[in-house]
């Protein structure tokens, strides 16, 4: 065993990075003095080898920070276009909805007033309403509230310029209704899901003979406050059979309430003894109008507007094959 020989601490491997020190201060100085040509001959050398990956590895982050940054503005922006999206799909939506209950406003006439719904948001209120209308515009108790799809509820009290109303989810609602060719009828009432837009109506009362296939329509019957016709909304299914006298089926409502913004209230009319409602028949404006609720409504409309597009476009190009002007309209 050969013997242990110690070393000094301040001996050979301080003198080895003395060396290297002054080495490497000979090798600046050396360069110092080389002309600039052959500094950046020595320098691109330095890049490409002992450099190399420590350059390659800030390109690399320098490209992360890059891409982080241009990742969070296609965000932004995507966020800021889903956002203009949206609120331009709501503002068509609603400017379809209002549009079509002007339609329909003119086609009933001055017979119903259009009304601003506000919902109270106070307990206790879900199914209720508060409207801008009141005695002063000819509104009543028991008046029908309607849109563009359907019956939406009815007028429970009324005041001089403010009236409140109840609809159709509400507990006490009621109205008599009959199937569109008026072969079936019974009563619907409410039943209430676990948020508003499971909300579906009950047709009862209907005769154990009648078989109702899902998607039949059903509309108020004229028996009692509401006019005749007015949509109320499609058989669903059948829901029980109650001994050998009666049926009872689910109806899926054609107005969804939780977005009523706007309505039409029937006005009072005059008395008329020759009617059962006190309201009069409004079933041929519906039947010419369709009976869908707003989506299908909605859907339909943006095909018209595309057809009509795609005509106006046809007959663009016919002109111009013709050597017509093919500026202005149809």
């Amino acid at each position: 065993m050969p013997p242990y020989i110690p070393q000094d601490p301040q001996g050979e491997p301080g003198s080895r990075d003395l060396t290297k020190a002054m080495g490497v201060i000979l090798v600046a100085l050396t360069l110092n003095f080389l002309p600039d040509s052959g500094q950046e001959v020595v320098a691109s050398r330095i890049r490409g080898s002992a450099l190399a990956p420590f350059i390659a590895l800030q390109t690399g982050i320098a490209s992360s920070r890059v891409r982080a940054l241009r990742n969070e503005d296609l965000q932004a922006r995507n966020d800021s276009l889903v956002a203009e999206l949206t609120a331009r799909t709501t503002l068509d939506e609603e400017n379809g909805r209002l549009r079509g209950l002007l339609g329909l406003s003119a086609r009933l006439g001055p017979a119903y007033r259009p009304a601003q719904v506000l919902r109270p948001g106070t307990q206790g209120s879900r199914s209720t309403f508060l409207l801008d209308v009141g005695t002063g515009d000819g509104i009543r108790a028991n008046s029908p509230v309607i849109t563009r799809e359907g019956l939406a509820g009815m007028v429970t009290d009324v005041q001089e310029g403010a009236a409140s109303g109840m609809d159709w989810t509400h507990p006490d609602f009621r109205a008599s209704a009959m199937t569109v060719d008026g072969l079936s009828s019974g009563f619907i009432q409410a039943r209430a899901g676990a948020f508003r837009e499971v909300d579906r109506l009950l047709l009862t009362g209907t005769a154990f003979t009648d078989d109702l296939k899902p998607g039949m329509v059903v509309v108020t019957s004229g028996l009692g406050v509401f006019p005749r016709g007015i949509p109320i909304g499609r058989v669903l299914e059948l829901y029980e059979a109650e001994g050998s006298w009666q049926k009872s089926y689910w109806i899926e409502p054609f107005v969804q309430v939780a977005s009523l913004t706007q309505v039409l209230v029937a006005r009072e009319p005059e008395e008329d003894p020759s009617t059962e409602s006190a309201f009069p028949d409004i079933a041929e404006i519906y039947r010419r109008d369709g009976y869908m609720n707003q989506q299908e409504r909605l859907f339909r409309d943006e095909q018209l507007t595309d057809s009509l597009r795609i005509m106006q476009d046809s007959v663009r190009t016919l002109r111009g094959l013709l050597g017509f002007p093919t500026g202005g309209g149809l």
